[in-house]
């Protein structure tokens, strides 16, 4: 098995250490004083400036240590129209979960990578457009549902 965007490793370690730090850190009056939990304009505007550097680089990420040639294509390729899937189908569904209609923009820059993610595990094997399509059409409904109605 080859993890050609470390999306395995990485990913599956930040999962469990950040679940493992918030049970750790979890108190019991820590509800109440999180009235100051919210993000600002301006750190939405950087944060989406993130956004957009990772999601122009990710196939960069993905392809980096596959074979060279055809393999590092393929996770490319794989890697924008699962991307592309992504983002169309996190715009529609933030819409659709919003009260007023509106997209979010903490779904937007949650939700957007999420289809790179998944598909850089298997980003360099003989995945089909329309494969890569529906990882980031699955990838984008979850994680912006999960957030919507898990956080």
């Amino acid at each position: 098995v080859i993890d050609a965007g470390g999306s395995m490793t990485i990913h599956t370690f930040g999962a469990y250490f950040g679940l493992t730090v918030a049970w750790i850190l979890n108190r019991p009056k820590l509800l109440q004083n999180n009235h100051k939990e919210g993000s600002t304009a301006v750190s939405d505007l950087f944060s989406m400036i993130g956004t957009l550097f990772l999601w122009m680089y990710w196939p960069s990420f993905n392809s980096a240590v596959s074979h060279h040639g055809d393999a590092q294509h393929r996770a490319a390729i794989n890697t924008y129209c699962s991307l592309a899937a992504c983002v169309v189908t996190t715009f529609a569904i933030s819409s659709v979960v919003n009260k007023d209609g509106k997209l979010a923009m903490v779904h937007i820059q949650n939700a957007t990578l999420a289809g790179g993610v998944a598909v850089g595990t298997a980003a360099e094997m003989y995945l089909s457009p329309y494969g890569s399509l529906i990882v980031g059409f699955i990838c984008g409904i979850v994680s912006t549902l999960g957030f919507t109605y898990l956080s």
